[in-house]
């Protein structure tokens, strides 16, 4: 039986229960507000100076504590009525994205994407005004909105181009009403944008050009801003600052530093502050940066990162997350080598402060271990070295490759390298975490040129000698004694005698509960 088309109508918003979506679910934040009106502010600003290039553009952000009242103010374009029918009062509508979505050429300083920014004010608000004039008209008006589906449209006396969106704060969120919570929030989000912001007429508050924007007079001031930088966002220490320019299809510049802090768990990753076009959308992400990277930390700014529809994360499904990441592991692997070849003083403090992720980083994962593994450093006898300085330290073996000699007790490194010191031998201490591992790892991959050697087995011709046959005899009934006591407790073990010069030395070793934990571990 055909089917009968019976109507054809349209979808209905119920603009109550979007605002409980918003507030409950979309936006994670309750300050995410100021961020997405700053951003509408900012987006006029730059829409207006596309026809006035020399605009002097500004925000003001005014607070007003018996009112309850924040107001967002700029100098950009306005809206006329038509503006106001076709994006302030339609969910999901928005200047910028339909005029970038429609193939528009657009400033690449815009940031507005998705037409929803407005209603985060709702999350905090009991209403909202917006007092608007458009340039090159001269007709002014106000709308206002109760959270509710009728919103109503004013004639205003306003004289002055752009706009003022005022929110009328909820009871339950007056705590907004400070300079410093404010003021925090605002340089949290809107740091960097391109356009001054004013609070309560002091200012401007923000920086306006990030560190990686600007000019600097020389290498040593534009490293000085760096450290400047990171040392007032963040409050651990960083053992190394860097910046990061990325090029190509997508591009992102910003600053990485290699952190004092440890990092408890192999499996936690490093922490990014990332910005979208100036405005800051994902605080500490744990995605972007390669899951090697554990102890890096950093902010990041991208024209080209998608952001998810609350602006609160990054979509990582999108081709410019998969190149950006790539690129910034590439830069990371690029500065631990040059600290590594220029600076080893500092390659050496980081190794010994992140020793753990370093090498289990190196373990973990093959790309990190190719570019690094001839620079990570072990402890020796001879001082802290790395695999690269190491190999022609001994003498080959008689197959031509260089040994790995190396042993995993902590408890007994004084005795083990007495012992490689009167041979003259350099030997490795691998008693900490994945050192072994890496050295394994190593030894495999480099298998035609290097031989894992475990130091306190080592047979005839490194550490031990066998006796001559006259002597050897001395001792056969003792090794016949060790074999019967052993082997009765349950041991199938072979005993032999062998000779270990100095003399003074002691070549036994004694086990401690510590070794015997280590190895069970």
């Amino acid at each position: 039986m055909a089917q009968q088309k019976l109507d054809t109508f349209n979808m209905e918003t119920r603009f109550d229960g979007l605002i409980k979506l918003l507030a409950e679910g979309l936006y994670s934040e309750k300050d995410i507000f100021v961020r997405e009106l700053i951003q509408n502010a900012h987006d006029s600003i730059i829409r207006r100076k596309e026809d006035e290039p020399n605009l002097a553009g500004r925000i003001d952000v005014n607070f007003d504590t018996a009112k309850q009242t924040i107001s967002f103010m700029d100098n950009g374009i306005g809206m006329d009525e038509q503006d106001i029918r076709t994006f302030l009062s339609v969910i999901g509508s928005t200047g910028t994205g339909t005029a970038r979505q429609s193939g528009i050429r657009l400033s690449h300083e815009l940031i507005g994407q998705f037409g929803i920014g407005m209603l985060s004010a709702f999350v905090v608000a009991d209403k909202v005004y917006v007092d608007t004039l458009k340039t090159n008209t001269n007709r002014a008006f106000e709308w206002r909105n109760s959270g509710s589906e009728e919103c109503q449209l004013y004639s205003s006396d306003r004289t002055a181009v752009g706009s003022q969106i005022t929110v009328f704060l909820r009871d339950d969120f007056t705590f907004f009403l400070t300079d410093k919570k404010l003021r925090e929030i605002i340089i949290r989000y809107c740091d960097f944008i391109s356009v001054p912001i004013y609070l309560n007429g002091s200012g401007p508050i923000n920086a306006v050009d990030a560190p990686w924007n600007r000019v600097y007079s020389s290498p040593e001031a534009e490293r000085a801003a760096y450290s400047d930088f990171i040392n007032r966002r963040f409050t651990d220490y960083a053992l190394d600052v860097f910046p990061i320019t990325i090029s190509g299809p997508f591009q992102a510049k910003g600053i990485l530093y290699i952190s004092d802090r440890h990092v408890a768990d192999i499996n936690t990753g490093g922490l990014l502050d990332i910005f979208i076009r100036r405005m800051l959308v994902k605080q500490k992400d744990t995605s972007l940066l390669p899951t090697w990277a554990k102890f890096i930390r950093g902010v990041i700014d991208s024209p080209d990162l998608k952001p998810t529809a609350a602006r609160d994360n990054i979509q990582s499904s999108d081709k410019s997350f998969e190149y950006i990441r790539e690129k910034l592991g590439e830069t990371i692997v690029k500065r631990l080598t040059y600290l590594a070849k220029n600076q080893p003083d500092r390659f050496r403090t980081i190794n010994e402060w992140h020793h753990y992720h370093l090498k289990g980083m190196a373990y973990f994962h093959d790309e990190f271990f190719n570019a690094v593994a001839d620079l990570l450093l072990f402890d020796t006898n001879r001082g802290m070295m790395s695999l690269k300085d190491y190999l022609p330290k001994n003498e080959p073996l008689r197959d031509g490759r260089a040994p790995l000699y190396f042993f995993a007790y902590h408890d007994s490194a004084a005795q083990y390298y007495r012992m490689a010191d009167a041979k003259g031998l350099t030997v490795i201490n691998a008693g900490d975490r994945f050192d072994e591992e890496v050295l394994g790892k190593y030894a495999d991959k480099f298998s035609n040129k290097v031989a894992l050697q475990q130091f306190d087995v080592l047979g005839d011709g490194v550490l031990f000698e066998p006796l001559p046959e006259e002597e050897a005899s001395r001792y056969t009934s003792l090794e016949q004694e060790f074999v019967f006591i052993l082997n009765r407790s349950g041991l199938n073990v072979q005993v032999e005698a062998k000779k270990f010069l100095p003399a003074n030395i002691p070549a036994a070793i004694v086990e401690s509960p510590r070794n015997k934990a280590e190895e069970n571990l």
